[in-house]
């Protein structure tokens, strides 16, 4: 994984000047692990089938909420700002659930399991619920954090394991949260990455979109975050002091599925929820290819054929200008990268 790391040191301290600004797309080269042992031999061909009648977008949203010490200030701040998110989705259909990163064996370690709203009696938020604003806000502040003396919530943080555990956990605890024929969103907040895990052995992005894959075959599957972001080391020395760390991994699987993010250490997440909003929006009706491909080698079969629709390539995410049609089958063909 050195190999890995270096190559995203040196691809954001490339573009410091791009993550100066709330939000911006990632961009580095793929991993040797990933390159050498997860991509298959030749041509790959995937199809995609779009059956929805409803024509508006339904988006399902998973907030995975770093609960560990250095957070409450954070959550805080992320609490006081769901306006300009939920405004920036416009007319899509949302719902949102919260998990922690504490997936240990401890009092609070949760594995992915979604939290009782507080003040509620559900676990899925909506436009819906009464004051979802305050709901969001006294939900996102874990509790658990606040003056727990000897028994805390884990600093082992797990992003990316929780959110395995939350899809395999879709029948049971979270059972009613991933609706058909919607989107699936994890938004990120930490400060902290998964590569630190304290067994050495943290989940990789490209297994976390297995997982997906494998759960939900044709859902589209955007991840974002507001994280510490590789390469700006202002920002890196802040959160170093609470022994907070580059999120390497969480901004690989951004990249990968074509998110945005926005640095955890601005004083307002307005800007960065808003941005995440919009792409959130503009992404719904993508689709997710199972390998990252090389771009040249992208090609497409709409049937029926749609002169009106439109796709670019971001990582392995192929966005299109539209929903695609009920009834729309779309054949990709590409070699992976």
């Amino acid at each position: 994984m050195t190999t890995l790391y270096r190559n995203l040191v040196k691809g954001f301290v490339l573009s410091i000047a791009v993550w100066a600004s709330a939000c911006s797309n990632v961009s580095f080269t793929p991993s040797d692990a990933l390159s050498k042992e997860s991509l298959p031999d030749g041509p790959q061909q995937e199809t995609f089938s779009f059956n929805d009648s409803n024509t508006m977008a339904k988006v399902d949203i998973l907030f995975v909420d770093d609960n560990s010490g250095s957070m409450q200030a954070k959550q805080e701040k992320l609490g006081t700002r769901l306006a300009p998110f939920v405004s920036s989705l416009g007319n899509v259909d949302w719902q949102i659930a919260i998990t922690t990163t504490d997936t240990s064996n401890g009092k609070y370690g949760l594995s992915g399991s979604i939290v009782q709203m507080t003040g509620t009696n559900t676990k899925i938020l909506t436009s819906k619920v009464p004051n979802y604003e305050t709901v969001f806000r006294n939900s996102i502040v874990r509790p658990e954090m606040v003056n727990c003396g000897l028994e805390c919530p884990s600093d082992d943080e797990r992003p990316l394991q929780a959110l395995i555990g939350a899809i395999n956990k879709r029948f049971t605890d979270n059972a009613g949260f991933w609706r058909e024929n919607s989107d699936f969103v994890v938004v990120f907040l930490s400060d902290e990455d998964e590569k630190y895990a304290g067994d050495g052995l943290p989940v990789e992005p490209q297994v976390v979109i297995n997982s997906v894959r494998a759960a939900f075959p044709n859902k589209p599957f955007n991840a974002y975050g507001i994280l510490t972001v590789p390469g700006d080391s202002t920002c890196y020395g802040s959160v170093a002091s609470v022994s907070g760390k580059y999120s390497y991994f969480q901004a690989e699987l951004v990249q990968l599925t074509g998110g945005v993010m926005g640095s955890i250490c601005e004083n307002d997440y307005s800007a960065a929820l808003q941005s995440i909003g919009e792409r959130v929006r503009s992404n719904s009706g993508s689709v997710n290819l199972r390998y990252l491909p090389i771009p040249e080698s992208v090609s497409m079969v709409v049937s029926p054929f749609d002169p009106d629709l439109t796709w670019t390539l971001e990582g392995r995410a192929i966005r299109f200008n539209k929903v695609p049609k009920k009834g729309t089958n779309i054949v990709v063909r590409y070699t992976p990268h």
